[in-house]
């Protein structure tokens, strides 16, 4: 009786130290736990390409990691600089107007006036800022600098997002030649915690994360690209900052419809008819492009329904930001997976 006593104390003893050190240990990685996910999620993502590149240069993983890792910091540098210097052109040309005394915005077309329910305030407004765009801008002063403050604390905050991204991206450059070892435990930690399971449901973590960084980021990034052309090709102002809110739009599931239109309706008032019709055909093109490609490429290989993986998607977004992105499909796939071997086990 005493050493069942002993023994339980033992115990207890024992699994309260695991708790409070794995507390502990949870507590010091908290302030970097986004790093560390988007570090994990970027390095499954990008595992084919260090594969690919890897096999190519000889088989040297430390070499084939810093390739991929730099490739990724010139296409966001590169993206930023292209970004920031279309739109200083756009502000220059904007000033060289105003300097210049000329119209910084058209002036109305008559059928605005028909437009239903808002035809005749739209037309009004527009109309004002047209022809007096400096007294517009003076007196919705104290809302366009309020609206600016926001603006620029956005951005501020986003510039930190950035640079925590671009930490994450050095940090998936360092578990890339690693990825075996890091898999093999991974697995052993599963087994352990789904009786034998763990390999089947970590393989399926890892396909879902490559499906998603296809089906998701590639095809947004694909889309943007040709987005981008057609507005170079058509010569519409601030192509830059539109095709950086168009792969944001693309990212989140909101779709390009929202830029789309715009883009269509100036190229019909400054552009000649069949030339709008042209570039309105081959951003229609662009705008279902994702309708095509992405169920192919979302559900390629998994067992998981594409309709569960479309909802992680929205779900993990409005939840947990531009990470859930890729967090609601994992647990949406794993649950259904679960669920199933649950539904079949005899």
């Amino acid at each position: 009786m005493q050493a069942d006593r002993e023994f339980s104390i033992d115990r207890l003893v024992r699994i309260s130290l695991v708790f409070a050190i794995t507390y502990w240990a949870m507590q010091m990685l908290s302030p970097v736990f986004g790093i560390l996910a988007w570090a994990f999620i970027l390095a499954v993502a990008l595992y084919p390409i260090f594969q690919w590149i890897n096999i190519r240069i000889g088989n040297r993983p430390v070499l084939s990691a810093t390739i991929v890792t730099a490739l990724c910091f010139l296409l966001m540098v590169g993206t930023l600089t292209l970004l920031l210097d279309n739109l200083v052109d756009t502000l220059n040309d904007v000033i060289a107007r105003v300097r210049a005394g000329q119209q910084i915005v058209p002036e109305p077309s008559l059928a605005v006036k028909e437009w239903p329910l808002i035809g005749e305030s739209v037309y009004q407004t527009w109309s004002a800022i047209s022809s007096n765009a400096g007294g517009f801008i003076k007196e919705y002063s104290s809302y366009l600098l309020s609206t600016s403050g926001l603006l620029l604390g956005k951005v501020a905050n986003k510039s930190v997002d950035l640079l925590l991204f671009m930490i994450s991206v050095l940090f998936a450059g360092y578990l890339m030649p690693k990825g075996p070892q890091f898999m093999r435990s991974a697995r052993k930690f599963a087994d352990r915690v789904a009786l034998g399971r763990g390999a089947n449901l970590i393989n399926l973590m890892k396909e879902t994360i490559q499906n998603v960084s296809r089906g998701v980021i590639g095809i947004a990034i694909l889309q943007t690209m040709l987005f981008g052309m057609v507005l170079l090709f058509a010569h519409v102002p601030a192509a830059g900052p539109l095709s950086f809110i168009a792969l944001l739009l693309c990212i989140i599931q909101a779709g390009l419809f929202l830029v789309v239109l715009p883009v269509m309706v100036w190229l019909f008032y400054a552009k000649s008819f069949y030339f709008a019709i042209a570039m309105s055909i081959l951003l229609f093109i662009v705008l279902i492009l994702d309708s095509v490609l992405k169920p192919l490429v979302l559900a390629r290989g998994l067992s998981t329904p594409m309709i569960l993986i479309f909802l992680g998607l929205i779900g993990g977004l409005i939840v947990y930001g531009l990470i859930g992105v890729f967090i609601g499909p994992i647990v949406l796939a794993i649950f259904y997976d679960m669920l199933r071997h649950w539904l079949d086990d005899k």
